[in-house]
């Protein structure tokens, strides 16, 4: 069975927590409290293929005041989940930020990333929300800016309130992240 760690990163309050406990399980929350430093749970996982994993998810801080602390838990991750919040525009215009933080830490130039909107189940009652087409377009000139069109960066919209294609983030991420993992294993 592999063992691999996991990140969901992104802005304080985009829904990083709530997409973990749904994943998990433990269902919705309207409220919680901010994430200090980290959080981490564990879950296996057995793919189509027959691939068992277990995934260290590990839930970082979005807030700028732990950005010191966070590169400590870049360490030995093998792929991230980065969330933006549709009805906060600021949200998807820091996540080149958070890219390059992560690029900061990982100099492998393939290293996986998932692209998520959160917070869907709100367009329709919240004015000005970020459009499907805006999540997309981010996604390319990402993929061209920080992988020079090498590697996909996979779209993905969700809503931790409803779990709304959750599950299919987290799956998405551990499969990109097994191949991340035997590639560097066999450098």
């Amino acid at each position: 069975m592999l063992v691999m760690k996991v990140l969901i990163l992104g802005d304080g309050a985009v829904g990083k927590t709530s997409l973990r406990h749904r994943y998990m399980g433990r269902g919705f929350k309207a409220t919680y409290l901010m994430t200090v430093g980290a959080d981490f749970v564990v879950k296996e996982l057995t793919h189509q293929d027959g691939t068992a994993v277990t995934l260290q998810i590990w839930d970082i801080a979005g807030q700028g005041m732990f950005e010191s602390l966070r590169s400590t838990f870049y360490q030995g991750a093998v792929g991230a989940l980065m969330v933006y919040d549709v009805t906060r525009p600021n949200t998807l215009e820091n996540v080149p930020k958070w890219i390059g933080e992560i690029r900061k830490h990982h100099q492998i130039e393939n290293f996986p990333i998932i692209l998520i909107g959160n917070k869907i189940d709100l367009r329709e009652s919240i004015s000005g929300c970020i459009s499907t087409f805006q999540g997309e377009k981010l996604t390319k000139t990402l993929e061209s800016e920080f992988y020079h069109e090498k590697w996909r960066i996979p779209f993905i919209e969700t809503s931790a309130k409803t779990g709304e294609k959750v599950e299919d983030a987290f799956v998405n991420l551990s499969r990109a992240s097994i191949e991340f993992y035997k590639q560097t294993k066999e450098i």
